[in-house]
């Protein structure tokens, strides 16, 4: 389907092509680094991260996808990182069950603690965040793939 649309859409490219504001830090440089955008697009064959713009020039480079692995990772890691936050959260919250105030709480309150226990439970639950995580993550691969 990618490639489809890629062809339906397809014009002739230039090298201004290749300079696309967004991702200005990965303009080719010369004699700057390997893993940049290309100086102009050029047709590959060999893009392993982001296979539809394999036979169409592009201005991803088979050594920009270091660049472009290094910062789908981070992204990874920081969404990763928040449901560890949340797991954190929820920990910190049940160890109030411990602490004297909860035993004074009224009936309404326990149930208000119960109830905030069963959310952290239903966002770390992997059948209700893991679509989300898929969505997130694949809308910046997207990203690093729009360079192209």
């Amino acid at each position: 389907l990618a490639v489809f649309l890629l062809a339906l859409f397809a014009r002739p490219v230039s090298a201004a092509d290749c300079r696309n504001a967004l991702f200005e830090a990965h303009w080719f440089v010369r004699d700057g680094s390997p893993k940049t955008l290309a100086y102009e697009p050029v047709e590959h064959t060999d893009l392993r991260l982001c296979p539809a713009y394999n036979g169409v020039p592009s201005c991803c480079q088979k050594s920009f996808e270091v660049e472009q692995a290094l910062h789908f990772d981070y992204w990874k890691q920081i969404f990763t990182t928040k449901l560890e936050r949340v797991r954190s959260n929820k920990e910190a919250t049940m160890r109030m069950e411990s602490k004297e105030i909860y035993n004074a709480a009224s009936p309404e309150d326990r149930q208000q603690f119960q109830r905030a226990i069963q959310a952290f439970e239903n966002v770390l639950d992997p059948a209700g965040h893991s679509r989300c995580l898929a969505a997130m993550l694949t809308y910046v691969a997207g990203m690093m793939c729009f360079a192209c």
